[in-house]
């Protein structure tokens, strides 16, 4: 049943292999957008880098967090250093792919830390996997738009996300 799949991935071979269904997964839209050749990676690199955020969460859950920095530390940095040496030679600097193996790394750490629930974990797993999915039609959407429509929306954001909030929350009566 349902329950009896949840609960594997509540012990730790399950919290490993769901880390790296997630990976897989983020690798498998990499790899299918055509990312996995020329950028960053593919289903194996995004497999590991899951896997390996969830082994740093394990590590630190079971009192080795100075061993977790290290491994947290020296990923960001091997991420990092790829992104610098690769726009330098690819004069490319887009972020999109280091941003998502990063944010893989975090769903797996996440989901061996227990600090949100799993379902909400894969819930951001898909949210990420949609949100690299949607590139070519959010570039149509954005070619589209005109000046004015652009400069609309921004001022409907401003309004609904700076005003709006610092609004009392009840209604006015005028007798």
């Amino acid at each position: 049943t349902l329950v009896n799949v949840f609960f594997m991935f509540t012990t730790l071979p399950g919290q490993l292999l769901l880390a790296l269904l997630v990976g897989a997964a983020v690798g498998l839209e990499r790899q299918k957008s055509g990312h996995g050749a020329v950028g960053i990676a593919g289903v194996r690199t995004f497999s590991i880098a899951s896997l390996l955020g969830a082994l740093a969460g394990v590590l630190y859950v079971h009192n080795f967090s100075p061993v977790a920095m290290v491994i947290a530390g020296a990923f960001s940095v091997l991420v990092i250093a790829y992104y610098v040496i690769g726009s330098l030679v690819t004069k490319d600097i887009g972020l999109t792919s280091e941003i998502s193996i990063i944010t893989t790394f975090v769903l797996g750490l996440l989901i061996t830390l227990n600090i949100l629930s799993l379902q909400l974990v894969i819930a951001l797993a898909v949210a990420l996997i949609t949100t690299l999915s949607l590139k070519s039609k959010t570039r149509k959407i954005a070619a589209g738009l005109s000046a004015n429509e652009m400069q609309s929306f921004v001022g409907y954001a401003i309004i609904a996300l700076i005003i709006f909030p610092f609004l009392p929350n009840y209604g006015y009566k005028f007798s």
